[in-house]
């Protein structure tokens, strides 16, 4: 073994031994880790290596995986002590594959008995992006991991690649050594990239078609070349690295895989998977041969050895690598046979299945599948050995070695005076020189240099298309110059396209490019059509309506354009296949937009619309700048077409032809014709091509029109079937011009400004950055519009370009999944992204809100709703209004659901609600008590002028929507199975939407109702599970999609669409009347009215000079006070509960108050806070709130209690157990309880005898019980039959206490005493009851479950309940009685001469206390300071019941959004500071808490708190394995964790892949014997079987899941005669 001192520093060394110790070391280097070997010589004493570590010098960081206690009296030989130590490292670090190794391959040896021994410490080297190799070293990659390694010779060196290919499947990649540009084949995304080694200049090369799967991928850097070979289309082509004039090499072949290339002969090797050959071509394609021919065989990876001209490959199918001669001699060599050569020191069973190959001048190195390796083997086929594993699936493979590397020279197409060897587009060189070749779509013209565009036709061509009534379309074309043809009535050559089973609508093209954009009516599709041999058709955009009428190409930017007049937008998108980015131009004041054009040099855009305003526009291409050029006397105006050199505007109405200048001027009417239907027309020089759909003559027409002799018609073409788009194919109506789109990198979209400059756009989602040229996604603003539907356990999202058509699996757009929630009434606002839907089967019915950018979160903002069935956003004014079943009634509330109010009451079950923006009037629907009793109603959105819409018909109206275009109100009638509408403006246009599939159905309900421009969105559930959400256009009736969504869940219920469109900004007001401004001015509610808005303030209050708000009354001598934190309200009441008689305490309108108490001699109320720690007063009319105690962060007071004669309030702490008392300023306080009780909740005072009672709160031990007031002397009351009690009051007059318990939903009483327990009552629901409190003859408690005021005589009886309608989310009630205090005590007068608390006893005693941090004096009633540590540390709190005194250890918690750093408490030492910088103690930069997914644990070295710097490891639990993600994660500087959570997957296997005859499967074990989880199969058809590729092509390849699963399906195979005479779906057909 070779030396390896010098790489490494020992650090420390340092040992538990009694004896000193003589240490030598020993630094030697295997091929696959770094060893440290230690010995010393003890005489008879065993020690122990305590710690020991290293760097590599060159800053490398290298981890220590301990191997144990190695001792005895021998000295071991190195052999067996690596052996032992490198399987002990590969168990710790989950690379343990079952390797096997014989007897044989350990050798022990004993050399002296002398007490000596070696302990082998093993470092593991991880290398940073920093430390990337730049010679001498593979490249490697994991398809199933989605990363690319880069790997020394040795294995010693590995690297993941910072290449950002985490959701790609890389398979092949080959190195550029002169750029240090790696390029990589993406098998997933279809896709060729490159990227600079350490990730930076990232480039996506080329996007390939969906069903191409490139394979293999060689670079000839030299001379500039990329070859590829393409599994799925069977081709191989070559184009130039970056990424451009890409062109077909070589067909016929049969799924090719491996390729390599010699650069000094100019020659291409590549291995044919399905013909099972090696073959070679010259790099221009010429030349081809077959060097061999195999028989059974899955040549996978292929490598060349130009050196000693051999050629090497591996065999997939055999497990053999083999050796042959590169001119295709008879040399065959068999390196190895994977099924006999086991390599050194791996225990791995059953078949290799070698993937990638790569070669240096001495080893083989291979990939390999299913022992998931990187191997290495001499040449001459010893020493197979391990080098690194385990990779998910190993596939592609490179070495680079700069003297191994074989550099091709300079050819002519590198010469400096002929650019490009004087070729337009590819210069390819050869052997004896070069030549000029062309893309695909292009042809070599006759100079052998140039490459011009192969169109269909060389003359100018007009294509217009037809479409028949057995769902065929057909693009027309006549070729010529209308100038020769015209004359003679000769027309020119005509052709046309048969398109079966396509519904094209609009045509556009790109000359340059030679392809045709079309629209799609029926599949919602925008493609693009490529006039070569091959007429290929790629999707562009999928999604639209079916009534695209116009489109436009941007020939410059590489654009298209598209108007949609049932979405009512203008939409643009990246004129290549299957766009990712689409941007919204235009979506406002549209109507039905028609024809679209574009004049890319001066950033023009044009469009016609019709409606109730038909009009043509122009805006720049980004839809700025918006203009009307002509708004009168216009007809129903459809196509247009622009006259560049003229610079006018042709547009057709639908009898006549007009002209315009492009800025509006100059109108003129060139042709009119009564009985013709203009659709749309194209421009060519001085004519004019319009179609005509009306056939009243006999057929239809294509008209001719020369511009230049106005009024005179040329000779139609009669058409058999109906014309729709046209265009003009020719190279004078795209002039070509160097953009500065090309040269501007805008990472999406690009547009031409009227300038000529360029403008780069973000598609709809995105934002564009500073640069003005990248885009970042918007984590705010969710762009839409997306169909939003409720399936109650569920939500779901759908964007609506995706439902116009077939969804296979609903439920991966859907979110909140669970079965404790049903989830009903939908709304939106779209300005801030939320949505907001309420919940109606959890045990606190609630309306929550969630944002569309983050739907794995939602939060409730109103609870204890009734049955919420409708909610409507005034998106305007900023208010939420919704309908209560429950309580028949309307209520209203800011979005933040604060400042809840009662609009209307006395409602007969109503349901749905929506809003009408311009009108500001509310419109909902009742269902009544029985058949047939519905109603629709109307109010202003104040609540006021409530009227009954005047519609007889109506049965049960359920659902509504209100359409502000058409100002039709729709809803659905559950009784009648119909959806109806009306203009409630004026009464009239009442319809009825009569719904497919006939009369009603009585196994199913409509629920819902949506409208979005022209479409009708509805739901229904039934009991039988068919049910769904339909989509149907307005104007047809048609569905989009029969049950468009979740056809067969039990249950879909409302149903939105969330959309920019319907939230425009619409006028609320002049002036200071606009809810907009400030709020309107008002203190509290701004609703908006018709002529502007009206204040209003929250039940209990009334408006004050029209603005402000005050309690309806204020009462202060005897009253009750309650609690209600789900209105964040307290409320004040009559003793006689009387409904009029009920105020509202003004508290902040984010307060949840809990506990309660009153001091009547300042007229303050005191409360605390559900969320915080907090006490907090005001006075009774809600002046001067303030926060007078802030307890530790987690506590929450559930008890108060005042001490009128001492001044004094008590508290109880529940959450940390003990009890406080405060000055009522809290200026001062102390803890008197300090002793751990569990929950203790309400508190009472008998100040007169000196005595507090409680309640502690324990599931099977609850209890009353009592002390002085002091805290001292406790007495347990009761504890048995006692679990949760919560409300106690005490009945002064009969000495006795009662209290609620939760568990047992009872009430009781007892003597003050404890003894006399008595049962008052016993609710037989399912309660929660919470505060109580008594009042003379009778009981009053409030219940969480139930709403309301509840009462019962202390004798027992019936209760009653009050403010039920009012109240929602109750915690705690007393009653106030200023006559009942108990009256003065002997602290009543200047505290009895304490300094600062006077705490009475029993027996009139009195105790002197101090607040925590001081003590008592000499004199007894003087408090001075106590020597403390800080009370106080940044972003945190020290435990109140911790005296912070010398030697004292407190603990500490942090505020909201801060970390412990530290997990044991700090120590006030003796100069008064703490152990620690408090400064540390919580900390906010630190990375999130990382959390252990399913199946897995984290090391116990984990820190709770991680920061930059930290690192953690995670482990499978047992009885799973790790097959994925990232076992040690770090914290690094950007407060992120590096790398994925692992996968974990049970230690299960998958049975047997059971596959067609037809079928074979590569390794055999796949068919014969179980899998683990991760073993990979490949399929292949047998001989003379073939796979149909319209198929899932990934299925080819199967892996066993960690669910005993197979994913992917069986290949289907099929005779290769039967596949290759499967007739085309589009054939040229030629009509002369």
């Amino acid at each position: 073994m070779a030396t390896f001192r010098s790489h490494f520093t020992v650090i420390t060394v340092s040992k538990i031994s009694p004896l000193p110790v003589r240490a030598s070391l020993t630094l030697r280097k295997h091929r696959r880790r770094a060893l440290i070997a230690f010995s010393a010589p003890v005489d008879g004493v065993k020690f122990f290596l305590h710690t020991i570590s290293a760097r590599a010098s060159d800053g490398r960081r290298c981890q220590k995986i301990s191997v144990g206690v190695v001792s005895g009296l021998a000295r071991l030989a190195y052999g067996f002590s690596y052996l032992q130590a490198r399987d002990e490292i590969d168990r710790k670090i989950g690379r343990q594959v079952g390797r096997q190794t014989s007897n044989s391959n350990r050798q022990e040896t004993m050399t002296s008995p002398l007490y000596t021994f070696i302990i082998i410490v093993i470092y593991l080297c991880y290398v940073g992006s920093e430390h990337i190799l730049q010679d001498d070293f593979l490249l490697l990659t994991d398809s199933a991991a989605g990363a690319i390694y880069q790997l020394s010779r040795d294995g010693d060196h590995v690297t993941k690649l910072d290449l950002n290919v985490t959701n790609q499947v890389p398979v092949a990649v080959d190195y550029d050594p002169d750029d240090r540009r790696i390029y990589w084949t993406d098998l997933g995304g279809h896709a060729i990239w490159s990227s600079h080694l350490d990730g930076s200049n990232r480039n996506l090369v080329l996007q390939l078609a969906s069903k191409s799967s490139p394979e293999g991928i060689a670079v000839d850097p030299v001379a500039g070349l990329l070859f590829y070979t393409d599994q799925g289309q069977d081709i191989i082509s070559v184009l130039k690295t970056d990424g451009t004039d890409r062109r077909t090499l070589i067909r016929n072949v049969k799924n090719p895989r491996s390729i390599r290339l010699d650069p000094t002969k100019r020659h291409i090797y590549w291995a044919d998977w399905g013909k099972n050959t090696i073959e070679k071509a010259n790099y221009d394609g010429s030349g081809r041969e077959v060097l061999y021919q195999t028989d059974q065989s899955w040549i996978n990876g292929l490598d060349l050895d130009l050196k000693n001209g051999h050629v090497y490959w591996d065999d997939a199918y055999a497990d053999v690598i083999r050796r042959a001669d590169i001119d295709g001699g008879k040399n065959l060599t068999l390196i190895i046979d994977g099924n006999k050569t086991i390599p050194r020191g791996y225990n791995g069973t059953g078949n290799p299945h070698f993937y990638g190959i790569s070669l240096d001048d001495e080893f083989i190195y291979v990939t390999d599948w299913d022992r998931k390796g990187l191997f290495s083997i001499h040449k001459n086929g010893f020493d197979f050995r391990l080098l690194h594993s385990p990779f998910l699936v190993a596939s592609g493979l490179v070495l680079y070695r700069s003297s191994w590397y074989v550099k091709g020279q300079p050819s002519r197409c590198n010469d400096v005076t002929n650019r490009n060897g004087g070729c337009s587009h590819l210069c390819v060189p050869t052997l004896k020189g070069a030549t000029c070749q062309c893309p695909d779509d292009m042809k070599l013209a006759e100079d052998g240099r140039r490459c011009d565009l192969g169109v269909v036709s060389t003359g100018p061509d007009v294509i217009w298309l037809e479409h028949d009534k057995l769902s065929t379309s057909y693009i027309m074309g006549m070729s010529g110059e209308p100038s020769v043809y015209l004359p003679t009535r000769r027309f020119g050559e005509r052709w046309s396209i048969r398109s079966p089973l396509w519904h094209w609508t609009s045509i556009d093209n790109d000359y340059r490019k030679n392809r045709l954009y079309l629209a799609d009516k029926e599949d919602n599709l925008i493609v693009q059509l490529s006039l070569t041999t091959n007429l290929t058709i790629d999707v562009i955009h999928y999604g639209t309506s079916s009534s695209v009428n116009g489109i436009a190409v941007d020939w410059i930017g590489h654009n298209v354009y598209w108007t949609d007049s049932m979405f009512k937008w203008i939409i643009m998108a990246k004129a290549v296949e299957k766009s990712p980015i689409t941007r919204t131009v235009i979506s406002n004041e549209l109507y039905r937009p028609h024809g679209i054009a574009v004049w890319p040099q001066k950033g023009l855009l044009l469009w016609t619309d019709w409606g109730s305003i038909d009009k043509i526009e122009s805006s720049t291409m980004s839809g700025t700048e918006r203009r009307i050029l002509v708004d009168q006397d216009l007809k129903t105006p459809t196509g247009l077409t622009i006259d560049y050199r003229g610079e006018h505007v042709y547009w057709c109405n639908r009898d006549s032809i007009e002209r315009m200048n492009v800025d509006g001027s100059a109108r003129r009417r060139l042709y009119t014709y009564p009985s013709a239907h203009f659709l749309a027309v194209a421009h060519y020089d001085d004519y004019l091509f319009a179609t005509d759909n009306n056939n009243l003559t006999g057929s239809y027409k294509l008209w001719i029109l020369n511009t230049a002799q106005t009024g005179r018609l040329y000779p139609r073409l009669l058409l058999q079937r109906p014309p729709y788009g046209v265009t003009m194919l020719t190279k004078s109506k795209q002039e070509h011009m160097t953009t500065v789109c090309d040269k501007n990198k805008c990472s999406q979209l690009c547009v031409i400004t009227a300038n000529q400059s360029a403008q780069c756009l973000c598609g709809d989602g995105y934002d564009l950055e500073q640069d003005g040229k990248s885009c970042t996604e918007n984590k705010k603003t969710f762009s839409g519009p997306a169909i939003i539907y409720s399936l109650g356990d569920r939500l779901c999202s759908v964007r609506i370009q995706e439902a116009m058509g077939f969804i296979k699996d609903p439920d991966v757009n859907c979110f909140f999944l669970d079965g404790r929630y049903s989830f009903r009434a939908l709304d939106y606002d779209y300005s801030s992204g939320n949505i907001y839907f309420s919940e109606v089967k959890y045990r606190v019915r609630s309306i929550r809100v969630a944002h569309m950018k983050n739907i794995t979160d939602n939060m409730a903002i109103i609870q204890g709703t009734g049955y919420v069935y409708g909610l409507a956003v005034d998106y305007a004014a900023g208010n939420l209004y919704w309908t209560d079943s429950t309580r028949g009634q309307i209520w209203v509330s800011r979005l933040d659901g604060s400042l809840q109010k009662i609009l209307v009451r006395g409602l007969q079950y109503p349901i749905g609600i929506v809003i009408d923006q311009l009108e500001k009037k509310l419109y909902w629907s009742e269902q009544g008590n029985g058949t047939g009793s519905g109603s629709l109603k109307q109010s202003n959105l104040d609540g006021s002028d409530v009227v009954i819409l005047n519609i007889t018909t109506i049965q049960k109206p359920a659902g509504l929507s209100f359409d502000p275009i058409t100002r039709r109100l729709f809803w659905v009638d559950q009784d009648k199975a119909v959806i109806e509408y009306i203009r409630p403006d004026d009464m009239r246009g009442h319809g009825v939407i009569a719904l497919p599939g006939g009369e009603k159905s009585s196994r199913k309900q409509l629920y819902d109702i949506a409208t979005f421009q022209d479409f009708n969105l509805y739901t229904e559930w039934s009991a039988d599970n068919v049910s769904g959400v339909h989509m149907m256009e307005a104007g047809s009736g048609r569905e989009v999609a029969s049950k468009l969504l979740h056809p067969f869940h039990s249950a879909a219920y409302d149903v939105i669409v969330f959309s920019k469109q319907y939230q425009a900004e619409y006028s609320t007001g002049d002036g200071d009347a606009s809810c907009l401004v400030d709020n309107g001015g008002c203190q509290q509610l701004c609703l908006q009215m018709k002529n502007g808005r009206r204040c209003v303030c929250v039940d209990g209050m009334t408006v004050e000079d029209g603005i402000k708000c005050r309690a309806s009354m204020v009462r202060r001598e005897a009253f009750f006070l309650v609690a209600d934190d789900y209105r964040h309200q307290i409320y004040q009441m009559g003793a006689a509960l009387r409904d009029d008689d009920i105020a509202a305490v003004t508290i902040p309108l984010t307060d949840r108050p809990i506990a309660l108490a009153y001091d009547f001699t300042h007229e303050r109320v005191y409360w605390t806070d559900f969320n915080e720690g907090v006490i907090k007063r005001s006075f009774l009319n809600g002046s001067q709130p303030e926060t007078i105690f802030v307890s530790a962060y987690g506590s929450r007071i559930d008890g108060l209690a005042f001490d009128h004669e001492s001044r004094v309030l008590y508290y109880t702490d529940t959450n940390r157990g003990y009890i406080g008392v405060l000055n009522p300023s809290g200026s001062y306080h102390k803890i008197i309880v300090k002793e751990s009780l569990t929950n203790p909740r309400a508190i009472v005072l008998d100040t007169k005898m000196g005595y507090m009672y409680y309640t502690v709160r324990e599931t099977s031990n609850g209890r009353i019980e009592r002390r002085d007031l002091t805290g001292k002397n406790p007495l347990v009351l009761v504890d048995s039959s006692l679990s949760w009690p919560n409300g106690l009051d005490i009945d002064f007059e009969e000495g006795r206490i009662y209290w609620v318990d939760a568990h047992t939903e009872t009430i009781e009483s007892c003597n003050l005493d404890g003894r006399d327990r008595r049962v008052i009552y016993t609710d037989s629901r399912e309660s929660d009851p919470f505060g109580l409190a008594v009042q003379g003859s009778f009981i009053y408690w409030t219940d969480w479950t139930y709403q309301g005021v509840y009462r019962i005589s202390k004798h027992g009886g019936n209760t009653s309940v009050y403010y039920d309608d009012v109240l929602r989310g109750l915690n705690d009630i007393k009653f106030f009685n200023k006559s009942a205090l108990r009256g003065a005590n002997v602290c009543s007068y200047d505290k009895a001469g304490c300094s600062h608390f006077c705490l009475s006893g029993p027996d009139s005693t009195r105790i002197c206390e101090c607040p925590d941090g001081y003590r008592i004096d000499k004199d007894g009633v003087t408090c001075v300071d106590v020597p403390t540590c800080s009370q106080t540390i940044p972003n945190g709190q020290i435990d109140p019941a911790c005296s912070r005194e010398l030697g004292q250890v407190c603990s500490y918690v942090c505020s909201h959004g801060y970390e412990k750093t530290r997990r044991d408490g700090i120590i006030c030492n003796n100069d008064l500071e703490w152990d620690v910088n408090v400064n540390t103690l919580c900390a906010y930069d630190v990375c999130p808490l990382l959390s252990s997914p399913s199946h897995a644990a984290v090391d116990d070295n984990c820190p709770l708190v991680a920061v930059p710097g930290t690192s953690c490891v995670h482990h499978c639990v047992n009885g799973y394995i790790h097959i994925g993600g990232d076992m040690r994660r770090n914290c690094t500087e950007k407060k992120t964790w590096t790398g994925h959570d692992i996968i974990c997957l049970p230690e299960v296997q998958c049975s047997p892949l059971d596959v067609p005859d037809d079928v074979m499967v590569s390794p055999h074990s796949c068919i014969s014997s179980y899998s683990v989880p991760g073993q990979v199969c490949e399929q292949r058809c047998k001989t003379g079987y073939d796979y149909i590729k319209d198929g899932d092509i990934a299925s080819q390849i199967r892996v066993c899941l960690g669910n005993s699963s197979w994913n992917g399906t069986d290949l289907n195979c099929i005779k290769a005669i039967e596949l290759y005479t499967k007739p085309t779906i589009t054939t040229p057909i030629l009509i002369v």
